[in-house]
């Protein structure tokens, strides 16, 4: 019966260790002037919105940002009248900074101008 128990415990903590959240993540590549609006969509996506000027240019619109990652240690016992457990890992936390910034394309479909701080953040 213990080792049943252990194999159980054992189970579950191997699934647990094996779960992954998904949420924003930071495109390594940066954005840089000269860069064409096709390297943008490759490299980025599709913006969150674009406006048009009278001159041709548009302003495309990325979340720009930053990340903190953070490892806390956790400790657990819990005693009951047939089993007692002690749980020891670490718990990981990421924290996503961002806000939606232009990039700017001249007529030709070039960037230009002033690139918005913080990496690109896709979902």
């Amino acid at each position: 019966m213990t080792s049943s128990i252990y194999l159980a415990t054992l189970g579950i903590a191997v699934s647990l260790a094996s779960c992954t959240t998904s949420g924003p993540r930071l495109v390594s590549t940066p954005v840089r002037k000269g860069m064409t609006s096709a390297q943008l969509v490759s490299a980025f996506g599709k913006p969150l919105r674009v406006e048009h000027h009278p001159d041709g240019g548009e302003d495309w619109f990325y979340n720009f940002g930053s990340q903190q990652h953070a490892a806390h240690p956790v400790s657990e016992s819990k005693i009951t009248e047939t089993e007692r457990s002690h749980s020891v890992g670490n718990a990981t936390s990421t924290t996503t900074t961002m806000s939606q910034a232009p990039v700017h394309l001249s007529p030709s479909g070039r960037v230009v101008g002033a690139i918005p701080l913080g990496s690109v953040v896709v979902e």
